[in-house]
């Protein structure tokens, strides 16, 4: 299973989605990240882990991760979604653990 972490990322080399179509593991921790970026996060299919502490996510971007019935294990922080956000993402997503701190 392929994995990039924020620490492995070099920033200068442009990275679509497209080109990470076999990720497995994604930790973009402390990585600001836009809608439009969550956007394409979405079109991952074999993203099963995906790591967004401190990244700036919104209530919607996390809406929007609900196309993802793949992910096993999200991490995100409380200081960017909301408790209602978390449930409907945990509702959309019975069998995956939500780390939200």
């Amino acid at each position: 299973m392929d994995k990039v972490e924020r620490d492995s990322c070099d920033r200068r080399r442009n990275v679509t989605a497209g080109r990470l179509k076999d990720l497995g593991i994604l930790e973009l921790n402390g990585c600001p990240i836009s809608h439009e970026g969550i956007s394409e996060l979405s079109g991952l299919a074999a993203v099963t882990c995906l790591g967004l502490y401190n990244s700036g996510i919104s209530d919607a971007d996390l809406d929007v991760l609900n196309a993802m019935p793949q992910i096993d294990i999200i991490r995100i922080a409380k200081r960017d979604v909301s408790p209602e956000a978390v449930r409907r993402f945990s509702d959309a997503h019975p069998k995956c653990k939500v780390e939200w701190r």
